[in-house]
């Protein structure tokens, strides 16, 4: 081809990929040079990019996101000596957090204040200062800012050396999500304490206002594990849905303390749940009888056994609609259908009834087989074992106190299960926590009369001693046996 038969470029059109043009971070996006005119005789390019610690541009037109930049400009440059060039001007964003993904903020050896995360998803601002070895030293005024994707855990690693600090948490629209409490004398530059709340909802950034001087170590952000658990407050006739559980109630009295059900059996309860095994709980009330609900279903193959019941002595029943500690009666039901419940009070005697809780047996907050010694996590649940006999029953804790067993949990309140064996002696658990704020109830134990404890590692019914236990702190528990006492564990669970 002679010189006057080359075609020569005489411009580039730069475009990207959806029309868009930004890349995240770490992001790829691919981009287009459109050559005019069409019959150029070479259309061949080359790329670059005006700042490749933002952006990286390859060969074949592929952009790489390194950081964020308000304007990152890639160039197409014609290969045929006509120096023809074509630019588009790129944002480099940052992407917003993943649900299911952890993330870990480590404040700690001088990352400076105000502090910004490199990924934009936590900013510390407000009054305060960085300590270096503490992390950040944050007082009246501080404000952190925490993106996140979704429904989490948010566990803020802190220490406190005089009087307790408070945080309080609203979501994006100034709803308030929780109340933290960092105790007095918390935790060390070492040996931080972990404070954690819930947050469930869609993604947001979270708004964490500081109340009191405190030191903030790190943040961690963990997806929330949804286990089977539902909840109805009952307060009111109607039918109430959460989950997998729909509860209708017909004739009873509403009352500040739930529904009062008739004690001329007038009143109706039930309860829908699908086929499987559940841990069922039915709130009481002081003022309602001491009696045991029925608990009835036409089922066939329907099992049932009250676990036990909350003893009141003074007035701290929960009361809906304001949920404090779930006091009731629990049970454990179970059928290979699909189950409708019918909850009621023997004649004669009546019971305020303020909610109905059910958890699948199957899929707990966090779940252990303790078959052996050693450390097993499961869920925000973490059991370490040590000094115990294995066996086929589960690890038995000797009856000199030589065992040790620890089942650590975040700060909240939960139903404790610890696996108990028939081949155990009938005696309650020891169930101890540092915490000063440490409240534990023994709900109650299942009764043996055949040998249908549970057998680890095969798991059929969770049969063992439930416990409602709960602090403001991360809890570090100790399950033991009294002294002259044995006892064999399969499991430790937590709802």
């Amino acid at each position: 081809m002679s010189d006057s038969d080359i075609v020569k470029v005489t411009s580039i059109a730069v475009t990207a990929a959806g029309g868009e043009a930004k890349v995240a971070k770490g992001g790829k996006l691919q981009l287009s040079a459109a050559i005019t005119p069409d019959n150029a005789s070479s259309k061949a390019v080359s790329w670059t990019s005006s700042d490749e610690t933002k952006a990286t541009v390859d060969s074949n037109g592929v952009v790489t996101g390194l950081a964020k930049a308000d304007k990152v400009t890639i160039t197409a440059t014609a290969k045929d000596g006509s120096g023809v060039t074509g630019t588009i001007d790129l944002e480099v964003f940052m992407p917003a957090p993943v649900a299911g993904v952890v993330y870990t903020f480590n404040l700690v050896g001088g990352v400076g204040f105000p502090y910004t995360s490199e990924d934009t998803f936590l900013d510390v601002s407000g009054s305060g200062n960085d300590n270096g070895g503490h992390g950040l030293n944050l007082g009246d005024g501080s404000l952190v800012k925490l993106s996140v994707a979704g429904s989490c855990t948010v566990v803020l690693q802190t220490c406190r050396y005089d009087n307790a600090s408070s945080v309080a948490v609203t979501d994006g629209a100034g709803k308030a999500v929780a109340t933290v409490t960092i105790p007095a004398g918390a935790g060390s530059g070492e040996d931080p304490t972990k404070q954690s709340f819930v947050y469930e909802g869609e993604a947001t950034t979270l708004n964490l206002a500081w109340s009191g001087n405190s030191y903030l170590h790190g943040v961690i952000v963990k997806p929330l594990t949804k286990a089977d658990s539902f909840f109805v407050d009952t307060v009111d006739n109607g039918t109430f849905t959460n989950g997998d559980l729909s509860v209708t109630i017909a004739n009873t009295n509403p009352n500040g303390h739930g529904v009062e059900i008739k004690n001329d059996h007038s009143s109706t309860v039930t309860a829908k749940l699908p086929a499987g095994e559940y841990i069922l709980g039915i709130g009481t009330c002081k003022y309602g009888d001491a009696t045991t609900f029925e608990v009835e279903c036409a089922n066939g193959d329907f099992k049932k056994e009250v676990i036990g019941s909350h003893v009141y002595e003074t007035e701290d029943c929960y009361k809906a609609p304001n949920r404090t500690v779930p006091y009731g009666q629990y049970w454990i039901v179970s059928s290979a259908s699909d189950m409708v419940i019918s909850i009621n009070t023997p004649n004669g005697t009546n019971k305020y009834m303020p909610f109905i809780r059910a958890t699948s047996t199957a899929k707990p907050k966090g779940f252990v087989s303790t078959v052996d010694n050693g450390t097993f996590t499961n869920g925000d649940l973490s059991v370490t074992i040590a000094n115990t006999n294995p066996n086929g029953h589960g690890v038995e804790i000797k009856n000199d106190h030589s065992s040790t067993v620890t089942a650590k949990l975040p700060a909240g309140e939960y139903i404790l299960g610890i696996g108990t064996c028939k081949y155990g002696d009938a005696t309650t658990f020891e169930v101890e926590c540092a915490n000063g704020d440490f409240k534990k109830e023994v709900i109650g134990s299942h009764v043996y009369e055949t040998e249908d404890c549970y057998k680890a590692p095969n798991r059929t019914t969770p049969y063992g001693q439930y416990w409602i236990v709960s602090s403001a702190s991360d809890m570090v528990i100790s399950i033991n046996t009294p002294n002259g006492t044995n006892k064999y564990m399969p499991f430790i669970l937590v709802d």
